[in-house]
């Protein structure tokens, strides 16, 4: 039996599974090297590897482990909780009684007015850090096609495209049918189009509760956040999660990172960007296109206002 330490736990799911006086039950619903999912009846909870940062729905584990969940564990694991731990079958326990509370919506919102040179220094580090083999769709309009790239992706392309022309022309019903589109499409444990959204949507609310944006910018996160409520359950488990953290403000650590340091006036490092790369396969990508995309739309409504085209 491996025995392992959680170094923080998101409150939410603190709150959820830390407070019950009896044992719960679940079990593994998908497994990979850094991140195991558990599938609980109150809440759904991972457990991942430090270099991935904590999220909204996790359980970080200390720095000094090193697992390969996916060589330890098989999706169907039982999953016990007991007495501040987690125990998977006879193969690995968590112990999570000296974690640390992670609050993914602590972060204390800053104000920056989004200029042309921060928009130009977010895409020459993130295009410097690029592995040709990844998707990197929403940058500008003409479109990168990488070595080897899925013919799925050609979709996500099409789609984020129109969902862009929808936010620029600020047609109502085409944001709304383009969202819907987006929902689901891609393959992978979180498809590319609800990554890219989920990025795109998280840092329009940060800059809301910054006080950075016009009313008419928040309308249309009001939109968004309701087409995402409405159409959510087309997706896949774990991005329904992901999703529903999303419109809460709510986003993986490293990405929140990268947010937070943008609208406080600091320059992201290449070390920042590696770690939201490092996010699944290409999830990482799209959430960075979708952080771009935001912040592309915000400099408009700062710089110029919304409605000018």
């Amino acid at each position: 039996m491996i025995v392992v330490n959680a170094l923080s736990i998101s409150e939410v799911v603190a709150n959820l599974l830390l407070n019950h006086k009896k044992s719960i039950i679940g079990f593994v619903h998908s497994v990979f090297a850094r991140t195991v999912n558990v599938n609980f009846v109150s809440c759904p909870v991972g457990i991942t590897q430090f270099s991935n940062g904590n999220g909204p729905y996790n359980i970080l584990l200390s720095p000094e482990h090193n697992l390969s969940f996916n060589h330890l564990l098989t999706q169907n694991t039982k999953v016990i909780l007991y007495a501040g731990v987690l125990q998977f079958s006879d193969k690995i326990i968590v112990n999570l009684n000296n974690a640390l509370l992670w609050n993914p919506a602590s972060t204390k919102q800053k104000s920056v007015i989004i200029t042309q040179n921060i928009l130009n220094h977010f895409i020459q580090i993130i295009v410097a850090n690029l592995p040709e083999t990844m998707l990197f769709f929403a940058i500008t309009d003409s479109y990168y096609q990488a070595p080897g790239q899925i013919s799925t992706s050609h979709v996500v392309i099409n789609r984020v495209h129109q969902f862009r022309i929808a936010v620029q022309n600020h047609n109502n019903d085409m944001i709304n049918t383009s969202i819907e589109l987006l929902i689901g499409c891609g393959n992978g444990l979180t498809p590319l189009g609800d990554d890219f959204i989920c990025g795109f949507l998280v840092t329009l609310l940060y800059a809301q509760k910054a006080s950075t944006i016009s009313t008419v910018l928040s309308s249309l996160i009001n939109k968004i956040s309701q087409n995402l409520a409405r159409y959510y359950k087309k997706t896949t488990w774990a991005s329904q999660i992901m999703i529903s953290a999303a419109i809460n403000g709510w986003m993986n650590e490293h990405t929140m990172e990268i947010i937070t340091m943008i609208f406080s006036g600091q320059q992201i490092k290449q070390d920042n960007v590696l770690k939201v790369i490092g996010i699944g396969h290409t999830s990482g990508m799209a959430m960075l296109a979708g952080i771009y995309d935001a912040l592309f739309i915000i400099y408009r409504d700062q710089n110029i206002g919304y409605y000018d085209k």
